[in-house]
């Protein structure tokens, strides 16, 4: 029977209603460049690079949304993951599925472990598990096992340092937790060698640079929703360095290199974080998203609800997670202006969140791709983790990137996407460098990926239009990153909060 205040909620609310979460375009390379995978929607397409006719591209079609796809380090095998609650693994021989893991709940992030023995993967609730892969075809299905866990925190990355003995995950929560790596990962990972903190927003993305030619010392990267890239000691969770990119619709231009802080757009001087990014983190509390079908949890939540739980844009849950029970809250003009409220959060915050980092083979330069950006930004990282803005580099036909990835070769490839009025198609481009060092430069490579390939890839409708994408893929990528910002009250909203709550009694 539902609690007093559940039912009067549902009575005046309707029942719960819940759409699938957005999903924007990812992409993976095999670590010799013979084949492109790019997965958008419930859709997956995988092409050969590199030979005279490439043929038919090898297809799969989720029921659900493919969150994230990779290959393992050998490119003997493939991975794809997301709201099917499953981990498939390819074997990029005969293309048949090899291995199929469950998760729990819904993959939001999962890659190879540096020997490509293990699959480490992470749901929605803030668990990372790991499954391990036999070596033989006939062994039964592996079984995931808990490594560790982010306290119902959703995890947004993982990544093996480059020797394999430890894993970073970001979350959530701002943190960016580096944990050693036992011998027997299905016992769990106890040992905590650093948090490191820094971020004001979400932590999206993570990636290990080597400047270093023997690797010896990797610098950890990471890219939040505060727009920021941060350079780490993950052993000592130290930070070295912060690059702040400027707000939408501003040049950047970075500032002295040996500070703290490369500071595009005002950041204090306390390590980056601008004081209206940490008021941001002040009384905001957690909400689980995207898993209310296996929980039973309310996703329409009105602001006097029991939960007292929401994202730090002030967006109300209803609009956080995509319900529609409850039109007002969509309603600019409604009485509580929540609609009002959502629409400045999504166009007047001026701070891009960085959705994806890729570091290219010479250790140094890393590309990064921001929300509602049609450019990509290369850095450089030095030895002691100082960042520098390289280039900014816009490739024709890709609008608003969501992945970035280095090959082999040091080229770099760029997805965007969906693209409007289809569920699948997407706008794929390639640069090549040229020069050494600091001064080495990324241009478009119109030859790099053939017109057939490119064709099969993108999968854009007869007569489709680049610039009609912008509003669509802009919907996504904001979509995408508001689950993972938390809501912020003032003292009275809160103190209300707590007057209405109807989960403890007086």
């Amino acid at each position: 029977m539902a609690p007093k205040g559940q039912k009067r909620k549902q009575d005046k609310q309707g029942p719960p209603q819940h759409r699938p979460d957005t999903s924007v375009a990812s992409l993976a390379l095999h670590p010799a460049a013979k084949f492109v995978a790019v997965a958008v929607q419930s859709s997956l397409r995988i092409c050969a690079l590199g030979v005279t006719s490439p043929g038919d591209p090898v297809t799969h079609t989720a029921q659900l949304p493919i969150r994230v796809v990779a290959f393992d380090s050998t490119g003997k095998y493939l991975l794809a993951a997301g709201d099917e609650k499953l981990v498939q693994v390819w074997d990029t021989e005969s293309w048949k599925i090899i291995k199929t893991i469950k998760s729990p709940k819904k993959v939001t992030a999962a890659v190879f472990s540096a020997c490509s023995t293990m699959v480490a993967f992470a749901d929605k609730f803030g668990d990372v598990l790991t499954a391990k892969l036999w070596s033989g075809h006939e062994q039964a299905e592996p079984v995931a096992a808990l490594l560790l866990g982010h306290l119902c925190s959703i995890v947004t990355s993982l990544a093996f340092s480059p020797d394999g003995k430890q894993l970073v995950s970001t979350d959530q929560d701002c943190k960016v937790r580096v944990s050693t790596m036992p011998k027997e990962p299905h016992k769990g990972a106890h040992s905590i060698q650093s948090i490191c903190m820094g971020h004001s927003v979400f932590a999206k993305c993570c990636a290990f640079a080597c400047p270093n030619k023997d690797a010896t010392h990797p610098v950890l990267l990471s890219g939040g929703g505060d727009s920021t890239v941060r350079s780490w000691n993950h052993m000592k969770g130290q930070q070295l360095h912060c690059f702040k990119f400027a707000s939408v619709g501003s040049s950047n231009t970075v500032a002295d290199a040996a500070a703290p802080v490369s500071s595009l757009s005002g950041a204090s001087a306390d390590g980056g974080v601008p004081a209206a990014s940490a008021m941001l983190q002040s009384h905001a509390a957690k909400e689980d998203l995207g898993d209310a079908a296996d929980t039973g949890v309310d996703t329409a939540a009105s602001p006097s609800d029991n939960t007292g739980h929401g994202d730090a844009s002030g967006v109300d849950s209803a609009v956080q997670s995509g319900s529609d029970s409850d039109p007002e809250n969509l309603d600019p003009e409604g009485p509580s202006g929540a609609g009002r409220q959502a629409a400045r959060v999504l166009e007047g915050t001026g701070l891009p969140a960085v959705l994806s980092i890729s570091v290219a083979p010479d250790g140094c330069s890393f590309a990064a791709a921001l929300e509602g950006r049609d450019d990509i930004t290369i850095l450089h990282c030095t030895a002691s983790g100082i960042l520098s803005q390289q280039q900014e580099l816009q490739l024709p036909g890709v609008t608003l990137p969501t992945q970035v990835q280095f090959d082999a070769q040091g080229r770099l490839w760029v997805v965007g996407g969906p693209l409007p009025g289809t569920q699948d198609a997407v706008c794929i481009g390639v640069a090549s460098p040229r020069g050494t060092g600091t001064s080495k430069q990324w241009s478009h490579d119109a030859l790099a990926l053939p017109e057939s390939v490119k064709v099969a890839l993108e999968n854009r409708p007869a007569g489709g239009s680049n610039h009609a994408a912008v509003p669509d893929v802009t919907a996504s990528q904001q979509q995408s990153t508001q689950q993972l910002r938390k809501r912020v009250y003032s003292a009275e909203e809160r103190e209300a909060r707590k007057r209405n709550r109807n989960d403890v009694k007086a």
